[in-house]
């Protein structure tokens, strides 16, 4: 009898509150209760709190009549306790310049909370918020607002929690961070103007998947994700498509980095950042927007590290740092284009191809230790296929330095190829090079180093 009252008391409630300014609130004490709003027609405005366990709370609000100046919604929904469950429904088919506005927080254990927002108006914008405080949290959030400009932001702190967020609008803003272990979060964005994606994890064994999206525009549009992880054994997968895209990573130790970024038209840039015993890729598609605006990539590790760096265009510049018992690859297809090694520790296996004309290849190792562990030859190489290619090794201390082997391959007409050793005994360089005009040098200091220049 006294649940009959209490819903007959929150029924009432809504009729007066919605009849008077089409606005609504419920407020529930208690467990195993349910509170429903639905609102049609402009200007609307929903908030739902509940308290203690069991509590599910549901909102829509929708307008579709013919197209006016502003139209506005607004909901709101706030539980306490465990095993809550909310969601909200915005839709919007008319207003030329008017908002909708979500948010809902829970605080407790095995909390699931969906938002979603389809407008098909012009100008306006949308802004859905969603914070879970506890753990087995799951937020998705999704928004269609194809000529609005739109903001998700979702936060979570605890363990096992499952973020998603989905946009598709001209301005796209998603955010999500996230305290805990075993987290997930999943970006996607679709636009015509700009996006930015952003994911902030703390504590090890998380994923983060990020995909953005330029589906029209000019080189002033563009894409921009951002993913922090900081622990380790996370995972950051990032895939980019546009006219100007921008990726970083940043990650602690085993972690696995994977970028991959295609421009229309205009340019990549790429950053990863981490910590020892990790991978990184990154893969990118473009012409470059002229020699001012590069398409570039950069990978920066510690170590005991893989790290391998893909261009296909022009005017590409790549660089990979590492310290010692790293892995790195550059592979680049075109011309103009840039690439550089650096190790900082000994024991370092670097290979960079190219395929294209006037290229510039760089690798330098400056540790007072070896490169070469005796499983391999020629750890360090460049391979160059086409003319006017510039090739540069550089290994060695001036002291301490024995028993590197390093390489350069080129092919065409042109081609410049400069191999230097310097101190340290037992060092073998070798330079190859075929067709016309090519110059090939290789300076060792020290004793018992090998040196074969072939020309042909």
């Amino acid at each position: 009898m006294k649940k009959m009252l209490g819903s007959l008391a929150v029924v009432l409630l809504l009729m007066g509150v919605a009849a008077a300014q089409d606005a609504s609130t419920v407020s529930q004490l208690g467990t195993n209760q349910k509170a429903t709003v639905t609102q049609t027609g402009g200007n609307q405005i929903s908030g739902v709190t509940q308290s203690n366990a069991s509590n599910v709370a549901s909102v829509t609000q929708s307008y579709g009549g013919s197209q006016v100046p502003s139209i506005s919604q607004s909901a709101l929904v706030n539980q306490n306790g465990t095993s809550n469950n909310a969601s909200i429904s915005q839709t919007d088919n008319a207003h030329t310049a008017g908002s909708n506005s979500s948010s809902i927080q829970q605080t407790g254990s095995q909390n699931n909370s969906q938002q979603f927002v389809n407008v098909g108006g012009e100008d306006g914008w949308d802004n859905q918020t969603g914070i879970q405080t506890g753990s087995k949290n799951q937020l998705y959030q999704n928004s269609y607002s194809p000529a609005s400009a739109t903001t998700l932001s979702g936060t979570q702190e605890g363990t096992s929690n499952k973020a998603t967020q989905n946009m598709a609008s001209t301005f796209s803003t998603g955010s999500i961070e996230q305290v805990g272990n075993s987290n997930v979060a999943t970006q996607g964005i679709t636009g015509r103007g700009i996006n930015d994606a952003t994911a902030v994890q703390t504590g090890s064994n998380n994923l983060s998947s990020q995909s953005l999206t330029v589906t029209s525009g000019n080189l002033d549009y563009r894409n921009n994700a951002t993913v922090t992880q900081s622990g380790n054994s996370n995972q950051a997968y990032q895939t980019i498509n546009g006219y100007q895209n921008t990726a970083s990573a940043s990650q602690g130790n085993n972690n696995i980095s994977r970028q991959t970024q295609s421009a229309n038209v205009g340019f990549n840039v790429s950053n990863v950042s981490q910590g020892s015993n990790n991978v990184a890729s990154v893969n990118q598609t473009g012409s470059g927007n002229g020699k001012s605006d590069p398409s570039t990539a950069n990978i920066t590790q510690v170590s005991n590290d893989n790290a391998a760096i893909g261009q296909s265009g022009f005017r590409q510049e790549a660089s990979i740092r590492q310290q010692s018992y790293d892995v790195s690859t550059i592979s680049q297809q075109g011309s103009w284009n840039g690439a550089t090694i650096y190790l900082d520790g000994n024991s370092g296996y670097s290979t960079i191809s190219q395929n294209g004309s006037q290229n510039d290849a760089y690798i330098e190792n400056r540790h007072s230790g070896s490169n070469n562990d005796g499983t391999a030859s020629d750890p360090i190489s460049i391979v160059q296929n086409g003319n006017l290619n510039y090739g540069w090794i550089s290994t060695g201390d001036a002291t301490v330095s024995s028993g590197n082997k390093a390489s350069i391959q080129q092919l065409g007409n042109a081609n410049n190829s400069n191999i230097s050793q310097e101190g340290g005994n037992l060092n073998i360089a070798r330079s190859y090079q075929t067709s016309d005009g090519n110059t090939g040098s290789i300076t060792q200091l020290g004793s018992s180093n090998l040196a074969v220049v072939t020309q042909h």
